[in-house]
């Protein structure tokens, strides 16, 4: 269970009563200031909740979107399908040459 708090600007996010923050946050992460306490306490409850609970939306980036939507299975899915491959060179040279003797054999 997380826990979260609101000091000198910052918000603090603590795990499983530890009294070291996890998260020290003093803005919104797009870099809004805070407005007040009582946003900077909103988006706390709302990013312990995300580690709490999987179902929960995410906390939001910004103050338009205080939370958003988690993605989902297809949409996390998708996202990876466009991650660039990265490969060594020599992975790369051996991919080629699997390829042309593949072509090759045909």
């Amino acid at each position: 269970m997380h826990t979260h708090d609101y000091k000198n600007g910052n918000v603090l996010v603590y795990a499983d009563g530890n009294d070291t923050a996890i998260i020290s946050q003093p803005h919104w992460p797009d870099g809004t200031p805070w407005a007040n306490a009582t946003e900077a306490m909103a988006w706390g409850q709302a990013f312990a909740n995300q580690l709490d609970d999987e179902d929960a939306p995410l906390a939001g980036q910004k103050p338009s979107q205080p939370t958003r939507p988690r993605p989902t299975a297809n949409e996390i899915e998708a996202a990876n399908k466009n991650q660039p491959i990265v490969l060594t060179l020599s992975e790369l040279e051996a991919l080629i040459a699997s390829k042309v003797a593949e072509a090759m054999s045909n």
